[in-house]
């Protein structure tokens, strides 16, 4: 069974959670470039109907995230409004679980390993799998848990300033 919430308001909020058996996403939204500089989290526009958003290091672009669920499976869909190739814009996952699959490739938690490449889809824990539409590359690291939501694994996708509908699938 696969639980949501999205979040739009609170202070640099991550924009959403999920779970699903031992393995949770305990934060996800909008990460600005470089990656790991600290420019996580959404900026709440509520007055906009409660799902609307922006990048808090990014204000001037702005997106609608629509969730649909059910016990088996998840959708994120995300539309994107003032994407640009001169500010890259990822879509980053805090998950923790205990193994994670790219692909075929194993990335284990604490190693030294880690993904760069074609967007691929990820299982975690073989309980839930990820996948993403309208993205161009991922990158999937093992981090240390004491400084990230007590997360094992950073996911982050590029998107595509001409393709600005991104669709995040998640099942088990």
């Amino acid at each position: 069974m696969i639980k949501t919430a999205l979040a739009f308001d609170g202070r640099k909020p991550s924009l959403g959670f999920l779970s699903a058996g031992s393995v949770e996403i305990r934060a996800f939204g909008p990460e600005v470039a470089p990656l790991g500089s600290g420019a996580f989290g959404i900026r709440s526009l509520s007055y906009h109907g409660g799902r609307w958003a922006s990048p808090r290091a990014q204000p001037e672009i702005w997106f609608s995230a629509e969730l649909r669920s059910s016990e088996r499976e998840s959708n994120l869909e995300l539309s994107f409004f003032g994407l640009s190739a001169q500010n890259p814009l990822f879509f980053a996952f805090y998950v923790s679980a205990r193994s994670a699959l790219v692909g075929v490739e194993e990335i284990r938690a604490g190693g030294l390993k880690h993904y760069a490449g074609d967007p691929l889809s990820v299982q975690f824990d073989r309980q839930l799998q990820l996948s993403a539409q309208g993205v161009s590359h991922l990158e999937v690291k093992p981090i240390a848990p004491e400084a990230f939501w007590q997360c094992y694994y950073f996911l982050a996708f590029t998107l595509i300033p001409s393709s600005p509908k991104v669709i995040f699938s998640f099942s088990v």
